[in-house]
């Protein structure tokens, strides 16, 4: 899997361990949000790894990841969630392998239970997904800025 830094060179998962590592030594937060975009044959999932630490030398940085999902048919919403909250949970539990008491957020690119968007009717199972993988910090929009921000950003130019 190629990772990529903010500025759009390529990373290795060894690089962003050793940094995670590093970060988890102090005063941190680590944000972890997923989002897709649909084209013809399937879905571009991106996934972001944010950082923010109170170490000067990682004090906010991010990197990404685009994998593309060939489908064989076109991808309901509900997979489409699905699909973006496993990606996230999936590298959170690659952290917790790195360092098991890290600060790990998950941020869900889905609207609040009671809005009119489209999202909004998968707030709940989208959140309880995250929650029974032990996951307590889980933000949806308007606060979920890793993933309706950071990697959206990437969503759209493949």
């Amino acid at each position: 899997m190629t990772w990529k830094r903010g500025d759009s060179e390529e990373t290795t998962w060894e690089e962003i361990s050793f940094i995670l590592a590093d970060v988890c030594k102090s005063n941190h937060r680590i944000v972890v949000g997923s989002d897709s975009q649909p084209f013809r044959s399937g879905v571009v999932v991106v996934t972001a790894i944010c950082l923010i630490s109170s170490e000067k030398c990682h004090h906010r940085r991010f990197f990404y990841h685009r994998k593309k999902e060939r489908a064989t048919h076109k991808m309901s919403l509900y997979e489409r969630l699905y699909s973006e909250t496993m990606a996230s949970i999936e590298v959170a539990e690659e952290i917790k392998g790195i360092n098991s008491t890290a600060s790990i957020e998950i941020h869900l690119d889905v609207s609040p239970a009671n809005s009119r968007h489209k999202t909004s009717k998968y707030a709940n199972a989208m959140t309880s997904l995250v929650r029974g993988y032990a996951y307590s910090e889980v933000e949806i929009k308007p606060n979920s800025w890793g993933a309706s921000s950071v990697a959206d950003k990437y969503t759209k130019n493949w």
